[in-house]
C-alpha cells in the first residue's frame, strides 16, 4: 500500500531534524571543538613574507607596536600564568616573545611585554649577542590597561584596544582519578604546551607533583618507554603510569626544551595565579612547605627579598637522556612507602650534562 505524499514529507523533516541534534551535541560535548580556529593555520607564504620584513628589532617600541596591531580585537589567554605567547618572523630571523598580565601587578596598569631571537632548534645554541629587548608597559608608555572583571582586561594602544580573555579554567576536582586521603588538590595547570594538569600535595611527605588532566582532551599521544614510563610524542613530557590509581604523574621534561625556555620548557611557570588572585586558593602554604620557604615568598611565590623572582615549581626531573627516566627504579627498589615512593618519582632534579653546556 503507497503511504500519502505528506507521511513521507514529515518522516524526511524527522529524519533531519535527529541527524542536526546529533550532530549538534556530539559538537557540544566535544572537547576539542572550543578551540579549533581558522587563525591556528600556519602558511609558507605568511612565513616567507615576515622573513622580509624589515622591522627595526633593535626598537623595542616599534616591535612592540608591529605584534600589538597584528591582535586580533579579542583573544584568549591559556596558560595559568597569564602569559600570551607569540612568535613571528622578521629581518631574516625567528622572535619568540611573550605579553603578560601578571596577577599582582596587571590591576596597576602594568603590561608586562618581552622578546628574543631564537634558533628554532632545541639542540642548537642561540647567538649571542642576540636581539631582544621588552619592559613592563603602562599609561606613561601609552599602554593603558583596564579591568572589566577578574578574567577579562582590555589593553589599549594608539587608539586600539584589544580584549584579552584570561583562561578560567574552574576548580573541578580531579574525576578520572581519586586524590589519596592524604592528598590535596592545590590547583589547575593550564601549560603553553596545551598539557593541563593537576597540582597536588602530599600532606605525609610535604611534597608537589603534577598528575595529568585526562578529564579534558589531551592534546598529545604517547609512546610506551617502558611498561610504566610514558613520553609525549611532541612535548616529550614523561609520566610514571600509575596503574594503581588511574593517573599519569608528570616525571620528566626534556631538557633541551628547558634550556632554550620554549613552549615545552615544562609547567615550572604556569601556576593557579588567577584562582590565588580571586581568593578561591592558596597556593603559598603548599610552596612554603615544599621548598620550605616560610617567611620568604608572598601569596604567589614570588621572592620577598628578590625583586622579580619566583619558585620555579618544577617538581620532575629535567633529562637529556631517556636513559635518565629509569631513576624509578631505583624509587622501586629502596622499599619506600607510598608516599615516599611518590615523592622519590617527582624529586626536583636539573643537572645540565657537560655536553650540553654549550646550550645554557
Amino acid at each position: 500500500m503507497k503511504l500519502p505524499d505528506y507521511i513521507f514529507f514529515s518522516f524526511a523533516i524527522v529524519t533531519i531534524l535527529i541527524i542536526f541534534l546529533l550532530t549538534f551535541f556530539q559538537l557540544v560535548k566535544s572537547p576539542v571543538q572550543p578551540y579549533a580556529s581558522p587563525g591556528s593555520l600556519v602558511t609558507n607564504e605568511k612565513y616567507i613574507q615576515g622573513l622580509y620584513n624589515n622591522l627595526d628589532l633593535n626598537d623595542s617600541m616599534s616591535v612592540f607596536r608591529y605584534v600589538f596591531t597584528s591582535l586580533e580585537s579579542n583573544i584568549t589567554v591559556y596558560p595559568t600564568e597569564n602569559y600570551f605567547y607569540f612568535r613571528f618572523p622578521a629581518h631574516g630571523k625567528m622572535i619568540w616573545g611573550s605579553f603578560s598580565l601578571s596577577a599582582d601587578t596587571r590591576d596597576q596598569g602594568v603590561f608586562g611585554f618581552g622578546y628574543s631571537e631564537h634558533n628554532e632548534d632545541p639542540n642548537i645554541a642561540d647567538v649571542w649577542p642576540r636581539v631582544g629587548g621588552g619592559k613592563e608597559l603602562a599609561a606613561e608608555d601609552g599602554v593603558f590597561v583596564q579591568k572589566i572583571n577578574d578574567f577579562t582586561y582590555s589593553v589599549t594602544f594608539e587608539n586600539k584596544t584589544v580584549i584579552f580573555h584570561l583562561n578560567d579554567v574552574g576548580l573541578q576536582l580531579p574525576q578520572r582519578f581519586k586524590l589519596l586521603p592524604q592528598e590535596n588538590y592545590v590547583g589547575p595547570i593550564f601549560d603553553e604546551s596545551g598539557i593541563q594538569l593537576y597540582l597536588i600535595f602530599n600532606k605525609n611527605v610535604s611534597h608537589l607533583y603534577d598528575v595529568l588532566n585526562e578529564d579534558q582532551f589531551v592534546p598529545e599521544t604517547f609512546v610506551q618507554y617502558t611498561d610504566d614510563i610514558l613520553i609525549g610524542s611532541r612535548t616529550r613530557f614523561a609520566f610514571y603510569d600509575d596503574k594503581e590509581n588511574n593517573r599519569r604523574i608528570l616525571i620528566g621534561v626534556k631538557g633541551e626544551d628547558t634550556l632554550k625556555n620554549n613552549w615545552n620548557d615544562g609547567p615550572h611557570d604556569q601556576m593557579p595565579d588567577n584562582y590565588v588572585y580571586t581568593g578561591q586558593i592558596e597556593t603559598q602554604p603548599y610552596f612554603e612547605a615544599h621548598y620550605q620557604l616560610q617567611g620568604k615568598i608572598d601569596k604567589y611565590g614570588n621572592y620577598i627579598n628578590q625583586t622579580g623572582v619566583r619558585v620555579a615549581v618544577a617538581p620532575y626531573r629535567v633529562y637529556f637522556k631517556e636513559e635518565e627516566l629509569l631513576f624509578i627504579d631505583y624509587c622501586k627498589s629502596i622499599n619506600a612507602t607510598q608516599d615516599q615512593f611518590y615523592k622519590c618519582l617527582t624529586w626536583q632534579v636539573y643537572n645540565v650534562p657537560e655536553e650540553k653546556q654549550n646550550l645554557i
